[in-house]
């Protein structure tokens, strides 16, 4: 379970996202994104697919 203002770190494959640190700021159908803190990019959706490379930090 997600909620807003969680602080997270993602461990992607990709290395884009790769080590990026990021706080949860919207869930949208039940779909909660990441806003990037650490890198230049845009937001991240967690997913049943993507959850597994979310570390949460608080």
């Amino acid at each position: 379970m997600y909620n807003l203002g969680m602080i997270v770190k993602i461990h992607d494959f990709n290395p884009e996202w790769n080590n990026c640190i990021g706080i949860i700021d919207h869930i949208t159908d039940g779909i909660p994104a990441v806003f990037s803190i650490t890198h230049p990019c845009c937001f991240y959706l967690i997913t049943k697919d993507t959850e597994k490379y979310i570390e949460v930090l608080n």
